[in-house]
């Protein structure tokens, strides 16, 4: 059996090699490599290719008619959800439309910029026609996930928004799931071959504009090769989940939020940041009876993959975990400003209690980045459902235009670029 894995960072160079191997775990290049040859295949031979990969990779006999599945048909495999589960996902919804609200006042705003000389410039968001929402479900149908996506996506405007599914993973549950977010319909197909599907369309799907979500190592190397040819609104890949703990006694808690992670699979990050020696040894001997007495594979996976970080100091826990950027970020300290520290995560869970709280219940999405784009990017949001569009527009005269062709004359000049030059100069001979 394999125990966690122990690292001191005691400087900035141990911050860059340890969080280097904690990185190297995922192979991003190589499934690029691996999907390549689907995505070029679907491409080219389109609904045939889609019918075999779902049996190939899915054990699914699908036939074309039963590719798409419009509201009508989702409303009569609904009727056997739940009633309990469609509460719950109702109110979740609401949750998440109350959190994504305030950046309607943004989304729905037009702004006018005087920039003199007759001319202005108007600034304003444009909801994307088309989205593809891609839901995992290969394990088990991610039901939250839809509401997450679909809520956030209608509330943008979206005009067309489909959901791209496993085709086993329709559920009556994830049925209600997607009639409650707002889909139009669902497409039975996953992994890179339902990506690829989406991205250059077939006789039976439609291409979109951008397909956002999660999904694993493959779906995540499909959505990158694509980005190409389609929008994606980020790596989403495998689940990262970073802890910070100073406060002593949590370590069976902190373990729990750990194995709730670590149900996703193999390829989850799981790491535990401390500058005290005394926590981390006791979370490494307690990871380590669980995995041996109690017979769970997660927590014999806790085991096998966590990485417990000793560091010397709060200030080199916050550089490293902003190093990393991972994706899910606990804090669980006796220093009330810990938080204000850290700049580069996906979602900061403060309180010692379980990122799972965010999954189900906060409202704020948890569709989030991975493998260090949280250094550029936070969740999924109404922004990325929307464009920004600037027009510009002149209303002024040829003496306005003189005027402005004199001003740009020296920076024209300096990048060598005379014609562009010129033609502000023909509008003011007219």
């Amino acid at each position: 059996m394999e125990v966690p894995r122990i690292y001191r960072v005691y400087s900035d160079l141990d911050i860059e090699e340890v969080s280097r191997i904690l990185r190297s775990s995922i192979d991003l290049e190589r499934a690029i490599d691996s999907v390549r040859p689907i995505i070029e295949d679907v491409r080219r031979r389109g609904d045939e290719a889609v019918i075999e990969y779902a049996m190939k990779l899915d054990g699914a006999d699908l036939k074309l008619e039963d590719i798409y599945i419009d509201r009508s048909r989702l409303s009569d495999i609904s009727s056997k959800a739940d009633q309990r589960l469609v509460e719950s996902l109702r109110k979740l919804s609401k949750r998440i439309e109350d959190v994504e609200r305030p950046l309607l006042s943004i989304v729905l705003s037009i702004w006018r910029v005087e920039a003199g000389e007759g001319l202005y410039i108007e600034i304003s968001f444009r909801p994307v026609e088309r989205v593809a929402c891609y839901i995992p479900g290969g394990l088990t149908p991610y039901v939250s996930t839809a509401l997450m996506c679909g809520v956030t996506a209608r509330l943008a405007g979206v005009r067309r928004l489909v959901a791209l599914l496993p085709p086993k993973a329709l559920t009556p549950g994830m049925a209600a799931s997607l009639l409650i977010a707002g889909f139009d319909g669902v497409y039975r197909v996953g992994g890179p071959y339902g990506v690829a599907a989406v991205a250059y369309g077939t006789k039976r799907i439609e291409r979109v504009d951008k397909i956002v979500g999660p999904g694993g190592i493959y779906v995540t190397a499909a959505k990158a090769l694509v980005s190409r040819d389609v929008g994606i609104d980020m790596i989403a890949g495998p689940t990262e989940l970073v802890v910070y703990v100073d406060r002593r006694g949590y370590e069976e808690e902190i373990l729990s939020h750990l194995a709730a992670q670590a149900e996703h699979g193999d390829s989850v990050l799981l790491a535990v940041v401390t500058p005290d020696i005394e926590i981390a040894g006791s979370l490494a001997r307690i990871a380590s009876e669980k995995a041996s007495t109690t017979g769970s594979k997660v927590f014999e996976r806790v085991s096998r993959l966590l990485n417990i970080i000793i560091v010397d100091s709060v200030g080199r826990a916050a550089k490293f975990i902003d190093a990393l950027s991972p994706e899910h970020v606990e804090v669980c300290s006796n220093l009330e400003g810990f938080r204000d520290m850290l700049n580069s995560y996906g979602v900061l869970i403060d309180g010692c209690v379980s990122s799972a709280i965010n999954d189900y219940y906060s409202g704020v999405n948890h569709i989030l980045p991975t493998m260090s784009w949280a250094r550029i990017r936070g969740g999924l949001s109404i922004l990325d459902f929307v464009a920004l569009r600037r027009r510009v527009i002149y209303r002024g005269s040829r003496d306005g235009l003189r005027d402005i062709a004199g001003e740009v004359m020296p920076i024209a000049m300096e990048e060598g670029f005379q014609l562009h030059l010129d033609s502000i100069y023909r509008g003011v001979r007219g």
